[in-house]
């Protein structure tokens, strides 16, 4: 993947293949990656019923930390458009990536994801915005930024919740 490549990627919010696909020893591994590389296509594109399909067949080939983050993008695209506004298959995978693997993108997606639910659940987003201030200290990359993010999303809740206006 060129650094171009790789740049676009990491800001478009999707989880990215950091090494080339074709150097891991594990088919199967490399049947996962190829699949998310074609989700986050088809999710680029907007087609989100094309790329949920891409990230549930990389799922059944190999689970994956990248598999389930990008499941969890689009779960919540898909929640945000369609019937339900409760983003809860988004928390889902979001969970399960950092079962697989912490990332403090996953957990300020959760940390969105609990205070924008139906109803809010602040002490959950707050329990992943601590979580995601840890991994911060730990050196994480663009952590400041999107914290900053997740504390605004909070503050407007809390004041929706007192009757602010």
């Amino acid at each position: 993947m060129s650094q171009d490549s790789f740049d676009q990627a990491v800001s478009s919010g999707y989880a990215v293949i950091t090494s080339d696909p074709s150097s891991s020893s594990d088919p199967t591994l490399d049947r996962a990656l190829d699949l998310i590389e074609s989700g986050t296509r088809s999710l680029e594109e907007g087609d989100l019923d094309a790329a949920r399909a891409s990230y549930k067949d990389s799922l059944r080939v190999k689970e994956t930390s990248g598999g389930w983050f990008n499941m969890g993008v689009c779960e919540y695209h898909l929640s945000a458009i369609r019937v339900s506004q409760n983003p809860q298959a988004a928390i889902v995978a979001w969970e399960k990536s950092i079962g697989l693997s912490p990332s403090a993108d996953a957990y300020t997606n959760l940390a969105s994801a609990y205070i924008l639910s139906t109803p809010p659940q602040p002490a959950l987003s707050i329990k992943h915005l601590t979580l995601y201030e840890k991994a911060q200290a730990g050196g994480i990359e663009r952590a400041a930024q999107n914290i900053r993010g997740v504390s605004a999303k909070l503050l407007v809740k809390r004041g929706d919740a007192k009757g602010a206006p």
